[in-house]
């Protein structure tokens, strides 16, 4: 898998204008795929339960740091859908021989936004956020004991978004504790903690192996996902004129480098920092790429974290490469979505721009179009965005 590493600088935006610095992007070397962590082998009729967004755990540092006695079930907020995560859910707690837990520990992103799922962005604190929120979490209350059952939502800030949050959880859901933190939560050396403000708990110890979880390195402060509207880009692209963007937009990070997964490999990321609430900001930094793993670095101060947001531009790398460059899995792919060869190399444009290829939205995709439709780097928000 090719490394690709991008330096730049960011974009300081100030009341007299806009300064942008010049970036450079080089590809250096090849590596090899990542070591991939031996599955876990949950206990079963476990009482404690930890769910585990890989979006705020993308090394697997949580998961591993799991007590013997805890399940886990990971997922992946970027691409799992509301429905995918509630059968996760029920299939962990059924692989837990039904007996009723009396904690979860509820793992994912929180910031501006409280992201559950890729089609479920909650906004605490707002009308509605109950409402949105309400088929996850109602699948991870059926797991718990009918009375002294705790969820723990271990997103960073909840509880400064809506102080109220537990409390109208817990008359939404009758005989089920509630907590949530005011600050970040992980890892104190980034800035955070384990405690739950609004009962004054620290949770780590009902959870966590201490010692393990001092390798996770990080809070779950949020790092989110949008997509931009088409753009042309012929120094990027070659071969394609139209193409989407994804843009991710992170928040501050109190660690360096900062690890995030990406929705899916050979994306292509370009380091493009932009939107500094801070005038005369000047922090450099460096991506790297490794499968689905993009590391943030600091180049003027390689042991800090950063305090304002960053936006950095990618695109599908498979979008530039031709058919014989593909790996097998990506051209079955290709020929589920109705191209061979010659339609792969010849036809200008990705699939979804292609009427008579593809005239369906996602949902009227077949289950084996979708999952083709995931491996060359779609996703439901991008495939239907033309």
């Amino acid at each position: 898998m090719p490394t690709i590493t991008t330096t730049g600088t960011v974009t300081k935006s100030a009341p007299g204008g806009t300064t942008t610095t010049t970036t450079t992007t080089t590809t250096t070397g090849v590596n090899g795929p990542a070591p991939e962590r031996l599955p876990r082998r949950n206990p079963t009729g476990a009482k404690a339960m930890l769910v585990v967004d890989s979006q705020a755990d993308p090394q697997g540092a949580l998961a591993a740091a799991a007590l013997p006695e805890t399940a886990v079930m990971v997922y992946n907020s970027a691409i799992d859908s509301t429905e995918d995560v509630v059968s996760k859910i029920e299939a962990a707690l059924k692989a837990n021989g039904g007996t009723p837990l009396t904690r979860i520990a509820f793992a994912n992103h929180a910031g501006e936004v409280w992201q559950l799922a890729s089609d479920c962005i909650c906004h605490p604190g707002q009308d509605g956020c109950i409402t949105d929120a309400s088929p996850v979490i109602s699948a991870l209350a059926k797991g718990l004991a009918k009375e002294g059952g705790r969820i723990d939502l271990l997103g960073c800030r909840l509880l400064t978004l809506d102080p109220e949050l537990p409390d109208k959880l817990e008359k939404e859901f009758e005989g089920i504790q509630f907590t949530a933190s005011d600050d970040d939560t992980g890892n104190r050396s980034a800035g955070g903690d384990w405690v739950m403000e609004s009962d004054g708990i620290d949770i780590s110890a009902d959870y966590f192996d201490p010692v393990k979880l001092k390798v996770y390195k990080d809070t779950m402060a949020t790092w989110g996902w949008q997509w931009s509207q088409p753009v042309v880009d012929h120094g990027v692209i070659t071969r394609y004129d139209k193409f989407f963007t994804q843009i991710m937009v992170g928040n501050h990070s109190g660690s360096c480098p900062k690890v995030v997964k990406l929705p899916y490999a050979d994306l292509v990321v370009s380091n493009r920092p932009a939107n500094p609430q801070l005038p005369g900001w000047t922090d450099s930094f460096r991506v790297e790429v490794e499968g689905d793993l993009l590391k943030v670095f600091r180049v003027d101060a390689p042991n800090c974290g950063w305090g304002q947001s960053l936006e950095l531009k990618t695109y599908a790398g498979i979008c530039d490469k031709d058919w014989v460059d593909l790996r097998t899995q990506q051209q079955d792919a290709a020929r589920t979505l109705g191209y061979d060869k010659r339609k792969w190399d010849n036809v200008r444009g990705l699939p979804h721009n292609h009427a008579a290829l593809h005239p369906m939205l996602w949902d009227e995709l077949a289950s084996a179009e979708q999952e083709a439709a995931y491996v060359l780097g779609y996703n439901e928000q991008s495939w239907d965005a033309t």
